[in-house]
């Protein structure tokens, strides 16, 4: 979602994982500093499956809603800059897809549309089982 504030155009982002406060690429990317801002935390509104995978523990969220469990996550206000370098981070477009995602914010029922990275990978989900565990 993009909004207009003060002549720049400002982005709503969800993220999770790594980006989220208190781990590693929330402070490596500034989100959440200068003119980036917390909205508040929120989860996905539909289900989708989230691995954790490789020795760096590395989350992969999947492109297959209804699948899964909803993800905890958390919305950021961001400009159009710090929109590039997330888009750098998780590869967009060739690893990661950033597209809009409905999110219910913590301590509301309506859903909000915001864009979230989502992973571009084929994982067979016959690995899946219903109940949102990776084996």
């Amino acid at each position: 979602m993009a909004l207009a504030r003060g002549g720049t155009v400002r982005n709503l982002v969800w993220v999770y994982g790594t980006l989220k406060r208190g781990f590693s690429n929330h402070e490596a990317t500034g989100l959440g500093a200068g003119t980036c801002s917390f909205v508040g935390s929120a989860t996905t509104t539909d289900r989708y499956p989230l691995l954790i995978l490789s020795e760096y523990n590395i989350p992969f969220l999947l492109d297959v809603p209804g699948r899964g469990q909803q993800i905890e996550g958390e919305i950021y206000d961001v400009d159009d800059a710090m929109l590039t370098i997330l888009d750098h981070l998780e590869g967009h477009p060739d690893f990661y897809l950033r597209r809009n995602i409905a999110v219910t914010p913590s301590g509301s029922s309506d859903a909000l549309t915001v864009q979230g990275w989502v992973n571009k990978s084929k994982f067979p989900l016959c690995l899946f089982r219903e109940t949102g565990c990776w084996i």
